[in-house]
This record gives C-alpha cells, structure tokens and sequence, in this order.
C-alpha cells in the first residue's frame, strides 16, 4: 500500500501537477522572479530523489516477491547491514591508510589494531544519537 500511495503521489501527482505548474504556467504567468531558478533546482532535485527512493522501494518489493522473504526487517537489516558495513569498512581503511604513512603511526595506533567487524560496529555506535544528552 505505501507503494502504491508514493508511486502515485511523488511520481505521477507531483510532476504533474506542482512541477508543471511551477516550470511551465509560473513564468507565464508571473513572469521569473528572483527565487523562480532556486525553486525549479531544488523540486526538480526532489523529483529526483523521489525516483531513487521509489526504485529501491521496487528493489525490496521485487526482491521479497522473488525470494519469498516474509520478514521485511530480515531483508533491510541483512541489505542495509552488510553494505553499511563494507562501505565504512572501505572509507575507513582508505582513509587511515592514507594517514598513516609512517611505520611508528601504524604500529603505535590503537585503532588500526582493531578487526575490521568491531571497527565497523565502533564507528557506527558513534554515529548513532544519544538520548540521554541533553541540548
């Protein structure tokens, strides 16, 4: 159902009735003012993103139905855990490698030490917000 309501609203409602509206109708009508580009980048963006997000909306879909998946949070946590993982993995390990030229850095850096799993899982644990700070 939430497929159906987004691929309607955010690929068909969208384009047509507020991009067109804005692209084609606004200028005729109103002529362009200052903000008239700002507006037109950042929708037509968002158009965008709304074709990234509904194809990896089709992605889950096609790939429960083919594989007969039940549990959606076994598909998004397995997906988005393995590739979350190995894209940290890779940016961390580029990144440290072209920091630390140095024998004595290499040796003496505690966090190079570390195996790649519980890198990863240090690196994400402080990605994630904290609750009981208060701001």
């Amino acid at each position: 159902m939430f497929a159906l309501v987004f691929f309607v609203t955010r690929l068909i409602y969208y384009p047509r009735n507020l991009l067109y509206s804005l692209l084609v109708e606004a200028p005729l009508e109103f002529g362009y003012w200052p903000g008239y580009y700002c507006y037109a980048v950042l929708l037509s963006v968002l158009q965008v993103l709304h074709v990234f997000w509904f194809s990896i909306i089709a992605y889950m879909i096609f790939k429960i139905i083919k594989d007969g998946t039940h549990s959606l949070s076994h598909l998004l946590t397995h997906s988005l855990t393995h590739s979350l993982t190995h894209s940290l993995t890779q940016v961390v390990f580029r990144k440290m490698s072209a920091q630390m030229t140095s024998p004595m850095v290499r040796r003496s850096h505690p966090i190079v030490q570390l195996p790649p799993r519980k890198l990863v899982s240090l690196i994400v644990q402080l990605m994630q917000p904290r609750c009981s700070e208060n701001y």
